[in-house]
């Protein structure tokens, strides 16, 4: 009987052998030592969009449902690799979901909001309901304007219930990360770095916006820009927290009465966020055809897109630099509107300078960019008598090495500025 049940045993061994191994599958979105953003496995610097779906909730049309599955496919074709809308019952998401997987896109699912009324249970296990049954989103959003002061002065959402929101959410959906967003914004427009660092740590991916741009923002408009370089400061010094993912949330449309954002204000606001350490951007907000929403992103407006897309891409291929390098701020000694921040790594450095000017050029001395002459310039936007470094890739000139300590670096309003040795 013994040898019976030994020629069994090994007939059992061979036969789960010969049979498949399923690996779980691996996530499409990771998070990197020091916060940075994988997708598939590579470093990336992700530019999303916000699509402004739960619109179609809340008007209840099947009509627009089908114009987000039009929109995934544009989104996806124009290369933009992270893509938040409202992901409910609907039969027709499915759809919505594997038309993002077909394009290449990483999903932000934002359930219906009405489901994280409070911290009970059972709200908690009603909003997780969805997150169940939707493993194809890799990141759900758990809370919207998580640190924004109502009049008086009450926090929507304090830290702990965000940290609650996650375990529900971790326990449902393991596979997936957490995401969530506040408002950036400095000590004196309202907030302080003891809040910011009071988030830092409770979710996956934390986000935070800077909408300066219009007049009801309150910020007056030759500020514009540069507020927006405080509010990301603020950030980075509230949250400390080594491993925290950061999405910088920027402006796409007008605010009220304002003006729509240029791609210039809009790449200003995305440098600014790389120099004070977030790890990717999302902008706001492309919106569902057919809702009357005059404040958000025409998909008519080929041209913006055209150029959000090239924008994208170009910060994308400098993952290698940022997520790979030692990041620190040169200290400037005269502009206080011109900032620069270098990544440095053991081949080479990269270098941004970046001005928040509205109206005026201004001159940095090269010397206080410590370049070699061996830099050259990424993203040339002219050609002058002024530049002094060639165009990456191209033929290196020849200069005089004592020109160097004497030549200034000249920035139009609003420029940015980007090199490399």
């Amino acid at each position: 009987m013994l040898r019976t049940f030994s020629r069994f045993a090994l007939f059992l061994i061979v036969f789960l052998a010969t049979l498949p191994v399923f690996a779980a599958p691996t996530p499409t979105l990771t998070i990197g030592t020091g916060g940075a953003i994988l997708i598939r496995g590579k470093p990336r610097i992700p530019f999303g969009l916000y699509h402004v779906s739960w619109l179609e909730d809340s008007a209840g049309s099947q009509r627009l449902g089908q114009s987000l599955l039009t929109d995934i496919g544009i989104i996806g074709s124009l290369g933009f690799p992270l893509l938040q809308f409202n992901v409910s019952s609907s039969p027709i998401v499915q759809l919505q979901l594997d038309r993002a997987a077909e394009s290449g896109i990483v999903v932000i699912g934002e359930p219906d909001k009405r489901l994280w009324r409070d911290t009970e249970e059972r709200q908690g296990n009603t909003a997780t309901r969805v997150t169940r049954h939707e493993p194809q989103v890799d990141v759900w959003n758990i809370g919207d304007d998580i640190n924004w002061r109502d009049p008086n002065r009450k926090l929507p959402l304090e830290p702990e219930e965000l940290l609650h929101r996650n375990k529900l959410m971790k326990e449902t959906a393991p596979q997936s990360l957490s995401y969530a967003s506040g408002v950036a914004l400095d000590a004196e427009h309202g907030s302080s770095i003891r809040e910011m660092a009071d988030y830092c740590g409770t979710v996956d991916l934390l986000g935070f916006t800077s909408y300066t741009l219009g007049e009801d923002t309150g910020i007056p408009e030759p500020l514009a820009l540069e507020q927006t370089v405080r509010n990301f400061r603020a950030v980075e010094d509230g949250c400390a927290t080594p491993d925290q993912a950061l999405l910088a949330i920027l402006q796409l449309v007008p605010l009220a009465s304002g003006p729509q954002p240029t791609i210039l204000e809009v790449r200003n606001g995305a440098y600014a966020a790389l120099m004070h350490g977030f790890d990717g951007i999302m902008g706001y907000g492309f919106y569902v055809e057919g809702v009357s929403e005059p404040t958000y992103l025409p998909k008519t407006d080929t041209v913006f897109l055209g150029a959000l897309a090239t924008l994208a891409k170009e910060i994308d291929s400098l993952a290698p630099w940022i997520t790979g390098g030692k990041r620190s701020h040169l200290p400037l000694t005269k502009e206080q509107m011109v900032h620069a921040a270098e990544w440095s790594q053991p081949d080479g450095r990269l270098v941004i300078v970046l001005s928040t000017e509205r109206t005026k050029s201004t001159q940095i001395r090269l010397s206080e960019l410590h370049l070699s002459l061996k830099a050259c310039e990424m993203f040339k936007e002219k050609s002058g008598s002024e530049e002094f470094f060639p165009l990456c890739g191209s033929i290196p000139f020849s200069h005089n090495s004592s020109l160097r300590d004497s030549v200034s670096l000249t920035l139009e309003p609003g420029q940015i500025r980007i090199f490399r040795e």
